[in-house]
């Protein structure tokens, strides 16, 4: 919820995201296995193809 808020403000005044860093905090359960469902949706909101995590590529 708070990065399609913060894309929404960014679209909304006319600023353009051209890098952004996220960091997910967990134990439980493992995303290993979640990486190709969360690179989709964090491209999703952020209208970007290019979107990865870690160094799992």
């Amino acid at each position: 919820m708070f990065l399609r808020a913060a894309m929404r403000m960014l679209h909304e005044t006319g600023w353009v995201v051209v890098n952004a860093s996220v960091t997910v905090v967990g134990q439980e359960p493992r995303l290993g296995s979640h990486y190709a469902e969360a690179e989709a949706a964090l491209g999703n909101i952020l209208g970007s193809t290019g979107v990865f995590f870690g160094d799992h590529h």
